[in-house]
């Protein structure tokens, strides 16, 4: 029997895999506050395309932090649309945390695994449920499990440099009905890099459930980073494009310009 932390809600068809009988059902909605990782708001971890196949190679100005995002051959590089999936994880979670249960803990620190059903995690994320809403979230489960990241963000302080490389996600896995060709639950298994960021509290931001309605690539770009940089300050957060330019990360064509012109279209 497979060892992890089931999360599958009322829409669970079956008890698949029922592992160690650890009872999570997904908190609701409107009941779980959404939680972002704080170190991967601001830094250019993913492709704010569909269509991106180059890497992302970045250096921050002042050149302390590094970011290399390679994609993969066969499905390409995750997406900044890819990552609800993960905040969607992150949040859960956290959820365990603020409830203290220490049993699911324990028992997702020792196997990375969730387990959940398709429905539950769409409905969540604000997308449909039908058969190519599915699909699209089984390709974006295969890029977050096959696109490479270099970093040292983690590591860049007291005078040592320490890179580390990993991908989103260490596998997925869906078991289907051969008869009816319905689902009978999914899995995925967090990487080491991305569980230790949610297990530090200290390293996630609340998120306004509306984030999951922007359309636009830039739009979930400029909201993560202006969360980011406003968090803790009644002020607010101003900037200028040639400032935030830097955060977006390199492209084929890059200047505050073409940044503006990214940008402005969304926003009409």
């Amino acid at each position: 029997m497979p060892l992890g932390v089931d999360v599958s809600g009322p829409s669970r068809v079956t008890d698949y895999p029922r592992a160690r009988q650890l009872d999570f059902f997904i908190a609701p909605l409107a009941d779980m506050t959404l939680r972002d990782q704080r170190d991967t708001m601001e830094r250019p971890f993913f492709a704010l395309s569909k269509s991106r196949k180059t890497p992302i190679v970045y250096t921050s100005p002042k050149g302390d932090v590094t970011v290399e995002v390679s994609p993969n051959v066969k499905y390409g590089m995750a997406t900044i649309w890819d990552f609800d999936v993960l905040i969607w994880a992150a949040s859960q979670v956290n959820a365990m945390i603020e409830r203290g249960d220490r049993a699911k803990l324990d028992e997702l620190q020792r196997t990375k695994t969730l387990y959940l059903q398709p429905a539950d995690l769409l409905r969540a994320i604000d997308r449909n449920t039908g058969g190519k809403d599915r699909e699209e979230l089984r390709a974006a489960l295969d890029r977050l499990a096959s696109t490479y990241v270099k970093t040292n963000i983690r590591q860049h302080h007291q005078g040592r440099r320490r890179d580390g490389g990993f991908t989103w996600l260490d596998g997925w896995d869906e078991e289907t009905d051969t008869k009816t060709g319905h689902s009978r639950g999914m899995s995925i298994t967090l990487s080491q890099w991305f569980l230790m960021g949610i297990l530090n509290q200290g390293m996630l931001l609340a998120m306004d459930a509306d984030y999951f309605r922007l359309t636009g690539g830039y739009e979930s770009w400029l909201y993560r980073i202006a969360r980011k940089h406003a968090h803790g300050s009644p002020e607010g957060w101003t900037f200028t494009l040639t400032t935030l330019h830097p955060f977006r990360g390199p492209c084929p064509q890059s200047g505050p310009e073409l940044l503006l012109t990214s940008i402005a279209p969304h926003h009409e």
